[in-house]
């Protein structure tokens, strides 16, 4: 069963070893309950203790399934034609939340990965919402920016991925107290995505109250 459709083509157009386990809130999560690519794994573990430790709690198991969220590349066309272009995507089944990444971008940073999937997993029920993705696009380019302040060559990878990630941190850093730019692109799209605009946590004040958070922790 589709869970949502997210992280659709833009249209414009740290050393961490990893562990045999994640601590979790409530015990420890085998890596192996997350992903297999060792890549993943990285990338996951750069979200800890910034402002995407809640969507790392949720790939621990802070979810509606209580289960760890399932991360891997995959031909997202595999799926269905239809999302040939687009960069990643959450879906449910049987039960189990589940994170695919084109597998167009297995060449690309960590860094880059940990922020897509830092969007990606804000998503977690069935409820989606413009609102919703508005957020979790500024989360999107809120790390990205984090991770190009620590480390500037990152912004000059090839990588396709990290184009998508230079565009978001871009519209994001032209209006952060309101992030109007990935708004406009968001509702733009909406034709595409089909969302409607509010969802559970996500009303206008909600998204307001997040958005602000976001932007106290902007590397400005």
């Amino acid at each position: 069963m589709k869970k949502n459709v997210l992280c659709f083509a833009l249209g414009l157009i740290l050393l961490n070893p990893l562990s045999a386990a994640f601590a979790a809130d409530n015990g420890k999560v085998s890596t192996e309950d997350i992903s297999a690519d060792k890549r993943i794994l990285s990338a996951v573990k750069l979200m800890k203790g910034t402002p995407a430790n809640a969507s790392y709690k949720r790939i621990l198991g802070n979810n509606p399934t209580k289960k760890p969220i399932k991360i891997e590349f995959k031909d997202l066309a595999s799926l269905d034609k239809a999302y040939a272009r687009f960069d990643g995507l959450g879906w449910k089944e049987k039960g189990t939340l589940y994170i695919y990444i084109s597998d167009r971008h297995e060449d690309a940073p960590k860094e880059a990965l940990a922020s897509l999937i830092s969007g990606l997993a804000v998503h977690v029920d069935n409820d989606d919402s413009i609102n919703e993705e508005i957020f979790a696009w500024a989360l999107e380019g809120v790390m990205w920016n984090g991770f190009v302040k620590e480390n500037p060559e990152l912004a000059y990878n090839t990588s396709t991925l990290v184009q998508r990630e230079n565009n978001i941190e871009q519209l994001y850093i032209a209006s952060p107290t309101d992030v109007a730019y990935i708004r406009e692109l968001i509702e733009r799209n909406n034709a595409l995505l089909r969302f409607k605009a509010y969802s559970n946590g996500y009303s206008d004040e909600e998204l307001n109250k997040k958005i602000q958070i976001l932007y106290k922790l902007y590397s400005k």
